[in-house]
């Protein structure tokens, strides 16, 4: 399954819903694309993670490399509802020091309960 893209804008944030593998190729270079065009008008990028099956070093490099964009150009990039699979890569590899991981995207978003 290739790599599927939805994005939500909202005042100071960005949702970049994805659904299916980021993996070596095109798949793992669009997100990255995609984030960093998108962090060019807000402060924040929440990758939603929820419906990902599968990463790969590549995919991993892709969210180092977004990182790294992020913060030298004073923007945060947050994961959000990361499947536990993804999650043990995340922290084999130690990214989880790196990334704030969130549970949802309310969370990553800073929204509380009694906001909604």
């Amino acid at each position: 399954m290739k790599l599927n893209l939805r994005i939500s804008r909202l005042q100071h944030a960005v949702i970049v819903r994805c659904s299916g593998r980021i993996v070596y190729r095109q798949e793992a270079r669009a997100l990255s694309r995609l984030a960093m065009q998108t962090l060019q008008d807000v402060e924040l990028a929440v990758l939603e993670l929820a419906e990902v099956s599968a990463i790969d070093s590549a995919g991993l490099g892709e969210l180092v490399l977004l990182h790294m964009y992020a913060e030298g150009h004073g923007k945060t990039v947050k994961l959000a509802a990361v499947p536990p699979r993804v999650l043990e890569l995340l922290e084999l590899s130690n990214l989880t020091s790196v990334f704030e991981v969130c549970a949802s995207v309310e969370e990553a978003l800073g929204v509380t309960q009694a906001a909604q």
